[in-house]
């Protein structure tokens, strides 16, 4: 179900939509969209969500990991699993999932952690929560802001360039180092009309072993992801 309201909408009126579906054993899932209009505490809207409920992950005492996070992992688990490291020129990744055994986790982990990974961009609901899905596993990432000195040097060292800008990014990606995977969790609508990457794909396919084409990349898993909380939370209501 789509609940539409106006942007007018009070932050006690939405407080008190949330308790209705928080109380509704017909519920499983609850997602708040954002961004929120700017006089409501996104925060607080969350924070007010069962979090047994929380299939998108962002209340801190949700048990479930983010999509966005985890179909950033699904990806590079998939790329890992498929090559094993080697490179596959002018790739895109995610037209047919590779089948894996689940049991090498540990294997993808040690993978990762060898890995240079660059995160572009750190907004709540993208860089943040895929930063922290990195962490967890023990792999170290750095970030590129606005503030970020010299991000070029920072890119051709990378092995990972997870791009989360949503915008013409400021970064620019002919400096992708030679077999870089390149992930595109951002993206925007041009002046055409259509939806495109943080990056030109046809200035990186030739340098990037792998990358994640817009539309269809990163998008269907990350949906892939939320409907996989969403069942698991059915199952434990």
């Amino acid at each position: 179900s789509i609940h539409h309201y106006k942007e007018d909408i009070t932050a006690d009126k939405l407080l008190k939509i949330v308790e209705q579906l928080n109380n509704d054993s017909s519920v499983h899932g609850i997602i708040v969209q954002q961004p929120l209009p700017a006089h409501i505490d996104t925060y607080k809207i969350v924070a007010a969500t069962d979090p047994k409920k929380d299939v998108d992950g962002f209340h801190e005492k949700s048990p479930f990991a983010p999509p966005i996070a985890a179909a950033v992992l699904e990806v590079l688990h998939n790329i890992y699993s498929s090559s094993e490291g080697v490179r596959r020129p002018n790739r895109e990744v995610l037209d047919s999932p590779a089948k894996r055994d689940r049991s090498n986790n540990n294997d993808f982990n040690t993978w990762l952690k060898r890995k240079t990974l660059v995160i572009i961009g750190k907004g709540g609901t993208g860089g943040k929560p895929i930063r922290e899905a990195i962490e967890n596993r023990r792999a170290s990432v750095t970030v590129i802001d606005s503030k970020t000195e010299h991000p070029a040097s920072l890119l051709k060292e990378a092995d990972i360039v997870i791009s989360c800008v949503g915008r013409p990014s400021p970064v620019n990606f002919a400096d992708l180092k030679k077999d870089a995977i390149l992930i595109g969790v951002g993206m925007y609508r041009g002046e055409d009309g259509k939806l495109h990457a943080d990056y030109d794909e046809k200035t990186i396919q030739d340098t990037a072993a792998y990358y994640t084409p817009v539309p269809g990349g990163i998008g269907p898993v990350n949906v892939a992801m939320l409907l996989k909380n969403a069942v698991d939370a059915a199952k434990e209501a």
